[in-house]
């Protein structure tokens, strides 16, 4: 099983979250401790051995994808960073509608949103072939499409906002890190 797997089902556990009372997406070393049996059985640890500890010198670390740990490794903590999204999928989501994640104005830092509404007048024409008898014509046919959609979406905004990504960082003493990987990603939802 991978980490993000077993991180995933910890931080998604609202009776383990309340148990533990865990705040801001932290696990600390009292935690980490009631779990190493299960934080064992992941793919990354295969060749490593844990400890879970509160030794005085520790390094934070962005956990790379696909990353093996090898040796002893002392584990003080594992969090999840702010959400990242992913600006790829928002260039090109495959023509589906999005709420972009908030933005800050720099001026006045006043916070918006935005809606990205994909529009191909030639897909509306071939789905309105046998509307637009009821709806008179192919632009009004367009029109309602584009209008039932916005009204959609502002009525059901989880629907159409982009994931979000955590990325995992884990504090503690370990062997080398190849930086160069990609870093993991975690998605609550």
């Amino acid at each position: 099983m991978k980490l993000k797997d077993i991180l995933r089902e910890i931080f998604t556990s609202e009776l383990f979250m309340k148990a533990h009372d865990i705040q801001h997406l932290k696990l600390n070393s009292d935690v980490l401790r009631s779990i190493k049996p299960y934080l064992s059985q992941a793919d990354e640890f295969k060749g490593a051995s844990i400890s879970i500890g509160d030794d005085v010198i520790r390094t934070s670390i962005d956990v790379p994808e696909d990353h093996q740990f090898k040796g002893v490794i002392l584990i003080h903590s594992i969090e999840l960073t702010g959400p990242h999204y992913d600006k790829d999928l928002i260039r090109h989501n495959d023509r589906r509608p999005t709420i972009l994640p908030v933005e800050y104005d720099a001026n006045d830092f006043t916070p918006y949103q935005r809606i990205v509404l994909p529009y191909c007048k030639e897909s509306f024409i071939k789905d309105s072939g046998e509307c637009s008898a009821h709806h008179g014509s192919t632009y009004d046919y367009c029109k309602e499409q584009i209008h039932a959609l916005l009204d959609d979406m502002i009525d059901n905004p989880k629907k159409y906002e982009q994931k979000k990504n955590y990325g995992i960082r884990m504090t503690g003493v370990f062997n080398e890190i190849d930086k160069t990987q990609k870093k993991m990603y975690l998605n609550l939802e």
